[in-house]
């Protein structure tokens, strides 16, 4: 496995949701930044940038990612815990749709309520996502709120990201690099 997938691995980890198989109870906190990243020949190439350019035959894919607190996690002893959740289309879609209606209508964030991604088949390609709005809208606490406030804006994660995709040479395969060998010529069995 190459770095960048390694990478990209490690990234749906730490500070980044993974939908799980069933209930994905969360509030979004934060508004959504648009981050548009590259699959060249099946393979993750990092987040299209000056420097990571979308080529001929690449694969972009767009999705809207914010701060979100999840409810309930039991993995974690604290129970709720902030996370970057990065929403595809078909969540974007029914978050609009709740946007729009007049009994669930948002200008603002944080959401005035929590939402419940149902999720079937998580991880498949053939991943069904069923957005449930709460019944009721509910305050974010003053604690809540410091620790958002504490936290990085998605806009400057997404900079270093892509500051970091760029110091590496991700998506520039004609570099050598001896931080990756399996971007040179000489170790053509583990190109990217």
């Amino acid at each position: 496995m190459s770095n960048l997938e390694q990478i990209h691995k490690n990234m749906n980890t730490s500070d980044f949701y993974k939908f799980k198989e069933g209930s994905n109870k969360m509030r979004i906190m934060s508004d959504f930044v648009e981050v548009k990243t590259l699959n060249r020949e099946s393979k993750y190439v990092g987040i299209v940038s000056e420097e990571n350019p979308k080529q001929d035959g690449d694969t972009e894919r767009t999705q809207g990612w914010a701060w979100a607190i999840i409810r309930g996690d039991a993995k974690k002893e604290e129970g709720d815990d902030y996370v970057i959740v990065k929403f595809g289309r078909k969540i974007l879609g029914q978050l609009v749709a709740f946007k729009n209606n007049p009994e669930y209508a948002f200008d603002e964030f944080p959401m005035p309520y929590d939402i419940d991604v149902q999720t079937t088949n998580a991880g498949e390609m053939n991943v069904i996502y069923t957005v449930v709005a709460s019944r009721k809208n509910t305050e974010v606490s003053e604690k809540e709120m410091e620790k958002l406030n504490k936290k990085k804006s998605i806009k400057d994660i997404v900079d270093n990201i892509i500051s970091k995709q760029n110091e590496k040479g991700y998506g520039d395969y004609d570099k050598k690099s001896e931080d990756y060998p399996e971007a040179s010529e000489n170790n053509s069995a583990n190109k990217f």
